[in-house]
């Protein structure tokens, strides 16, 4: 492996360790999903065994440089107090929790689904959606 790129493998190998710890079940296949680059790619490249295309390289910068915001709203991380990394690059704000769990306690009674949300955010895509019902329907 190239010595000008052991910086960046060992970026990657925190980063790694960092998003196991936050979730047990995040695997180097969701993180190279992540990184837009193949599993073996990256398997071979923290393991020594290969270097990156410039390609690779690029996907990963991309991913690194992206400006993270909030999923729900589009509010950039530096105008919101605080941003909730979930899965596939998908970001929650506290000001968004907030309105959830306003949205959570007006549908105690009814399921919390689809509608709940549309209440709050009417342009919501069904990524949007999916993340909205994975939070209510997770047990406290």
């Amino acid at each position: 492996m190239r010595t000008d790129l052991n910086e960046l493998k060992t970026f990657l190998e925190r980063e790694l360790e960092s998003r196991k710890k936050f979730n047990s079940s995040y695997s180097k296949n969701a993180f190279a999903r992540d990184l837009d680059i193949s599993a073996t790619t990256l398997n071979g490249f923290l393991i020594g065994e290969r270097d990156l295309s410039y390609k690779n390289l690029n996907a990963i910068f991309k991913y690194i440089n992206s400006d993270i915001h909030c999923s729900f709203c589009a509010k950039p991380q530096k105008e919101v107090e605080y941003i909730i990394a979930g899965p596939r690059k998908l970001y929650i704000c506290g000001y968004c929790i907030d309105e959830c769990n306003k949205i959570k306690k007006e549908n105690k009674k009814s399921p919390v689904g689809k509608l709940g949300f549309l209440k709050w955010c009417p342009d919501a895509g069904g990524y949007r959606t999916a993340v909205f019902n994975f939070y209510f329907s997770a047990k406290p």
